[in-house]
């Protein structure tokens, strides 16, 4: 016990072998932000895109379209007697269901001989007029 007490006493105390002094350093830190780079904001990006799709909610509804209206539509659009090119027939802003019966109302106007539906060549563009039309 006196031989641990005395090694004890080897050891520099504070007080007594040194003194303790405080400095008080202002000192304004400047906040180093990290580096980013392309890929870190693009990996950013993709997660928030992948985010929103899990989040986006469906909704069904009934939308009340009439291919009768679509085929009466047509008809008027196809009214002057000349070739109508087959895309300008629809209005692609108006939405996938608006877009399906419009073909239906094409294809049902085809049925009952209402209009004419030609191609020059294969791969070439498709023209609607109204039959009977010269």
């Amino acid at each position: 016990m006196k031989k641990a007490a005395e090694q004890l006493n080897a050891m520099p105390q504070a007080g007594r072998d040194f003194s303790l002094v405080e400095v008080w350093i202002e000192h304004a830190l400047t906040k180093r932000l990290p580096k980013v780079n392309v890929d870190d904001l693009r990996n950013a990006w993709l997660m928030l895109l992948t985010r929103a799709k899990l989040q986006r909610h469906h909704k069904v509804r009934r939308d009340e379209l009439s291919v009768r209206e679509h085929m009466t539509r047509i008809l008027r659009r196809l009214a002057t007697g000349i070739y109508v090119e087959f895309s300008d027939v629809f209005n692609p802003l108006a939405g996938v269901p608006e877009l399906v019966v419009s073909f239906l109302a094409i294809l049902e106007l085809a049925k009952e001989s209402l209009v004419q539906i030609t191609q020059n060549e294969p791969y070439a563009p498709i023209y609607l007029k109204r039959a009977g039309a010269n």
